[in-house]
């Protein structure tokens, strides 16, 4: 809107562009956010102490790292759970 609303007042009108442009950026910036904290979520069960391998080994939690993953609506940033396997 700070792009929009100079326009406005120094020719006495408005720049219809400029406002479609704003109003797009923003609601892209405000679902980035809606996905990132939705990807990021807890759910229950999400981060045990241990998995079951597809090698039968079992994996144990090592901790959390951040992954940046460009989308549709903008760049976000992903806790993802790392597993080592025990062998």
């Amino acid at each position: 809107m700070e792009r929009a609303l100079p326009e406005w007042s120094s020719r006495g009108g408005f720049d219809l562009e400029a406002i479609e442009f704003a109003v797009r950026d923003s609601l892209q910036r405000v679902g980035a956010r809606f996905l990132e904290q939705l990807l990021n979520t807890d759910w229950e069960g999400s981060s045990r102490g241990w998995v079951p391998c597809d090698q039968q080994h079992v994996s144990r939690h090592v901790g959390k790292r951040e992954k940046t993953v460009l989308t549709v609506v903008g760049e976000i940033h992903l806790d993802r759970e790392y597993y080592h396997a025990e062998l």
